[in-house]
This record gives C-alpha cells, sequence and structure tokens, in this order.
C-alpha cells in the first residue's frame, strides 16, 4: 500500500461519512477560539471566495509580516534566524503553485545552535504547509504535530507532505456534496452561534474535521 493510499484510508475512517464530518466540524467549532481566528485571516488576507494569490502578490503578502504571524498564530517555534532565511528563499519563488519546490525551502531552515557548539540545521516543513495553504486554502492542507498524531501517520519529513496533500484533495475530490451542504444544515447554525460564516475553504474544513478529538478517539 502506497502512503498517499494508508494516508487516504485513515482519512476516511476519521470522516469518512457526512454525519461524522458534521459532528466533528460542529465539535471543533464549539471547543476553541481557532476557528474565529482562521475566519479573520481568510476575510482579511486571502482573496474573495478564498481563491488563490498571484505569486507577485503573495510574495508582499509574505514581506509584511505574515510569514512571522502565520509563526505566531500556529506556534511553530521558527527562530527570528529562521524566518529571516526561510523569508529570503521565499521571495525568490517564481510559481508559488510549484508545490514540491516551494516546500523544500523550508528543508534545513532553522540552525540551532547548542552550548558545545554543534549546529542542527532544524527543517520546517509544516510552517511550510501553512505558508503554502495561505497561497491556495482550496487545494493545500495543513499537516501539523496535531493532525499526524489524530491521524496516526508518523514523522514529518517532506515526502509526508506531498502524499498528505494528494490524499486530502482525493478525499474533497471524492466528497464534494459534503461542502456544498456547509450552507444547509446545522454546522451552519453552529457556525453562526459563534459568529462565523460558512465560508471556510475545503482544506480548512476537513482540517477542522480532522482537528477535534473526541472522548480521546
Amino acid at each position: 500500500m502506497s502512503q498517499e493510499e494508508m494516508i487516504f484510508k485513515k482519512i476516511d475512517k476519521k470522516i469518512g461519512d457526512f454525519e461524522k464530518y458534521e459532528d466533528r466540524i460542529i465539535a471543533h467549532v464549539q471547543s476553541g477560539y481557532f476557528p474565529l481566528i482562521y475566519q479573520c485571516l481568510y476575510e482579511r488576507i486571502i482573496p474573495a471566495k478564498c481563491s488563490k494569490f498571484s505569486t507577485e502578490n503573495f510574495k508582499i503578502l509574505l514581506d509584511n509580516n505574515y510569514l512571522r504571524l502565520l509563526n505566531d498564530i500556529y506556534r511553530t517555534r521558527l527562530s527570528k534566524n529562521g524566518l529571516d532565511i526561510v523569508s529570503n528563499r521565499l521571495q525568490e519563488v517564481n510559481n508559488f503553485d510549484d508545490y514540491k519546490s516551494v516546500l523544500h525551502l523550508f528543508e534545513e531552515c532553522n540552525p540551532i545552535k547548542y552550548k558545545n557548539g554543534h549546529k542542527d540545521p532544524k527543517n520546517a516543513f509544516s510552517l511550510g504547509t501553512k505558508v503554502l495553504h495561505t497561497y491556495n486554502p482550496e487545494e493545500n492542507p495543513i499537516l501539523d504535530s496535531v493532525v499526524r498524531k489524530n491521524l496516526r501517520i508518523g514523522d514529518m519529513n517532506q515526502e509526508l507532505c506531498l502524499e498528505f496533500k494528494k490524499a486530502m484533495n482525493r478525499f474533497a475530490n471524492g466528497h464534494e456534496e459534503y461542502f456544498s451542504r456547509v450552507n444547509h444544515n446545522s454546522i451552519k447554525d453552529a457556525l453562526r452561534e459563534f459568529h462565523l460564516k460558512p465560508n471556510f475553504p475545503k482544506m480548512k474544513l476537513l482540517d477542522m474535521a480532522i482537528l477535534y478529538k473526541p472522548n480521546g478517539r
């Protein structure tokens, strides 16, 4: 079984029917304040209807402290030096649709120096998925330690990010009705209760369904 197939099966098991998908999103909305933060970002920063940026406009956004904002909001703990390294690399990108090449820029971008003088060039692929999610939230999912733990899909590396993206889009493409029904069911009512709109992008809706972990399951 390929890594993509394995991840897809885990996603399908977690949220494979609409009732489970609906229940998990509602529970996630009710359990914390992060959906409000997400929606503020989408409404204030991302183009209309959660469409993707142009490469040049996205570079301008990243160059105006948005990278640091993501680092703070998601608590990815990239150092100031690491942020500067990534920021400079991202300004050289020719096409943010080249997911693999952009993600590669987050490899060995966070050099940590220990007391004994040893340097360990840490990766920041988790932050990379969040940057790419901002660029195109309809197709680029977020992968971090919480998602990996909830799906039980192992250690973080570039290959895992790529296979996770394939699996998430495969699931989304096979369940288009899940997203059209957000406007016509109890998800909308739950969002309205917390002064939220049902205009979350596909990958954030799936992310919310995966993130919530009821009763330790």
